[in-house]
């Protein structure tokens, strides 16, 4: 089982020589790149993938003080804070708005809304995606997406996905990519993060498995 690692993520920001963050690099042997020194523990000598690494890291992080990050919704700036608040909520990453994401991941989490409200999950879902406001609207309305179930959410810049650890490789926008993933949060705090090894794939990051994991969460707090 992965250790969490309380410090790691705030060392992951920590910035090297040249202006470049550790976290854009995968520090996963002992070559660093010139400037980067500091291996946050966890990852020297390591084996782990990028999928598996970053999920153990950064697991029970606290969002809302993301004050550099800025996200798009329904045409407002807003602060990580004023999007990630309130009770648990469930957030999906999607990498490029193509056939898998249009066919498989949105559609799945869409579908279990409403089971998602019966364990009482804060709506709508919110959507994570790079590029434009724009963009993003014009594939929710081709989808049939409801704003009031699933919100589309733009990472400008994609600066909450390179906090996260899911960036692949460098967007049309010049921004970072994103890998496959979905997330569980309370109030602004990162609970559970879900990565799949590859965009081509839903697998952990799909509804079902949200689904279940919230219910894992609600049998175990009965029995407290």
């Amino acid at each position: 089982m992965l250790r969490h690692l309380p410090s790691s993520a705030q060392r992951l920001r920590q910035p090297c020589a040249g202006g470049a963050a550790l976290l854009d690099f995968r520090f996963f042997s002992n070559k660093n790149p010139p400037g980067c020194e500091e291996v946050p523990q966890g990852h020297k000598d390591s084996e782990l993938t990028p999928h598996t690494c970053h999920a153990g890291l950064l697991r029970r992080k606290e969002l809302y003080h993301l004050r550099h990050v800025q996200l798009q919704v329904d045409g407002k700036t807003l602060s990580v804070k004023d999007v990630f608040k309130g009770g648990l909520q469930i957030a999906f990453g999607v990498p490029d708005r193509g056939k898998v994401c249009s066919e498989q991941h949105a559609p799945g989490f869409a579908k279990a809304v409403q089971r998602f409200k019966e364990l009482e999950v804060q709506l709508p879902v919110l959507c994570v995606s790079q590029g434009t406001p724009r963009e993003a609207e014009q594939w929710a309305s081709k989808l049939g997406l409801k704003p009031e179930e699933v919100r589309q959410v733009v990472d400008v810049g994609g600066r909450l996905t390179r906090y996260l650890g899911v960036e692949l490789g460098i967007g049309e926008e010049g921004g970072p990519k994103s890998q496959r993933w979905a997330a569980i949060l309370d109030n602004g705090v990162l609970l559970n993060l879900f990565v799949d090894k590859t965009p081509a794939a839903v697998d952990v990051s799909s509804a079902e498995n949200l689904v279940q994991a919230v219910e894992t969460m609600r049998e175990a707090q009965k029995g407290l």
